[in-house]
């Protein structure tokens, strides 16, 4: 799904703006300058197990 990666780009990129418009009061608690974000996605064979 492209739109899928499209979007996860988007909040790599504004990550700060994002928690800050929709998390204000956890955003203040964080260091913007030490958060690094990681890529968790893993892609599994279903049929297989």
């Amino acid at each position: 799904m492209k739109h899928d990666q499209y979007w996860k780009t988007t909040l790599w990129i504004f990550f700060q703006e994002f928690m800050e418009l929709f998390f204000p009061k956890a955003s203040s608690h964080l260091d913007f300058t030490y958060i690094k974000l990681l890529n968790k996605e893993i892609f599994t064979d279903l049929p297989a197990g």
